[in-house]
């Protein structure tokens, strides 16, 4: 249903545990100013939608610029092996001689195993790395597991929470801050070319009872997200079709895995523009979502979500692959892990899809 009118309101929030302070920055991107940004936050909050309640603290993530192009993805990262492998080795630890390569494995490139440090590592060409830290695979990603809860970084990045790992307590926010510092550290170390900022921090459990951050990131062209979450009901939006999926697991201080999947590189013609219609996005997204529905909308995103120009080679991370760089509206109703609800719009075909892995 449409919106049916503005109303002015007055919201009184009991803010609680790690809940976001109203008026709060919300990230660190570049954001259209902060003023016109406001606005569009309250004439959000102030429509009154019969399927979709506005919270008063809803994160608008606007950027300030967006690209018209298409996206590559990059070939030839396996080349930064060496500079890769010894920036995470203590200081002249690397042997050359514990370099290897798997025949016809894809992404090719380089390994490292060193088991007495417990650090593994394997780069690929398409902009894939691995990075294993005293880490126990079997344990962590073999078992079983169970979500504790799930924090979005605009509450998980100043949130208290404490959790006990393999070899003590961390915080939510330590977790989220020790990611972004992984993440900034390997862009640095590797001259990769989109940007990593942590978008959801999730406590899990395995079936030994052992506790672990499971950390995910959101890869940007420019400031702007590449759509990541996938349904479990929508083959277009499955988790095969959805390209960008980095994260980080931390079972302990000194104890993670990182994985990066592809770096993304422009296309072609760019042209750059600065996005728009936000509240013709939210009036399209309540008219096709049914009027039964009681969705509580905690974030509005403009994001890219990647296409493939050649039908025959699918969504698959090889280099070289072209992507239509797509814009939508990303409506987040629900963004704990596993059970995401969702809403997008394609604002160049108006079209809306909607994704509730909850069943």
């Amino acid at each position: 249903m449409m919106r049916k009118s503005m109303i002015l309101l007055m919201v009184l929030v009991m803010l609680t545990g790690c809940a976001k302070a109203p008026g709060a920055q919300e990230n660190s991107k570049t954001m259209i100013d902060p003023e016109s940004t406001h606005e569009l936050r309250q004439m959000l909050i102030l429509t009154e939608y019969d399927n979709m309640n506005v919270s008063p603290n809803v994160i608008i993530d606007y950027p300030q610029t967006a690209y018209s192009s298409n996206a590559v993805i990059a070939d030839g990262f396996e080349e930064k092996y060496k500079e890769l492998f010894t920036h995470y080795l203590p200081e002249g630890a690397y042997d050359e001689d514990k370099v290897y390569t798997i025949e016809n494995a894809y992404p090719y490139g380089a390994n490292y195993d060193d088991n007495e440090l417990g650090i593994s590592m394997s780069v690929g060409c398409t902009g894939y790395f691995f990075l294993s830290v005293n880490f126990d695979t079997d344990k962590y990603f073999t078992e079983q597991k169970e979500i504790i809860k799930s924090y979005e970084y605009f509450d998980g990045a100043s949130c208290s929470d404490s959790f006990m790992l393999s070899d003590g307590e961390m915080t939510v926010n330590e977790a989220a801050k020790t990611a972004q510092e992984i993440a900034d550290d390997f862009i640095k170390t590797s001259d990769y070319k989109n940007s990593l900022n942590v978008s959801r921090i999730t406590v899990m459990k395995n079936d030994s009872g052992e506790q672990f951050f499971s950390i995910d990131y959101s890869e940007q062209i420019g400031v702007v997200d590449l759509f990541n979450r996938y349904s479990h009901f929508n083959n277009e939006l499955s988790f095969e079709n959805i390209l960008s999926n980095i994260s980080l697991q931390i079972a302990g201080e000194n104890s993670y895995v990182f994985v990066t999947e592809a770096e993304f590189l422009p296309y072609g013609t760019v042209t750059e523009y600065t996005p728009s219609g936000l509240l013709e996005a939210a009036d399209k997204v309540s008219g096709e979502l049914s009027g039964y529905l009681e969705l509580n909308l905690q974030r509005v995103s403009f994001e890219y979500m990647a296409v493939p120009i050649n039908e025959n080679t699918g969504a698959s991370i090889v280099s070289g692959n072209i992507f239509e760089l797509k814009p939508c509206w990303v409506f987040y109703f629900d963004d704990t892990k596993d059970r995401e609800a969702f809403a997008v719009y394609y604002a160049d075909s108006g079209e809306v899809d909607f994704v509730d892995n909850a069943g």
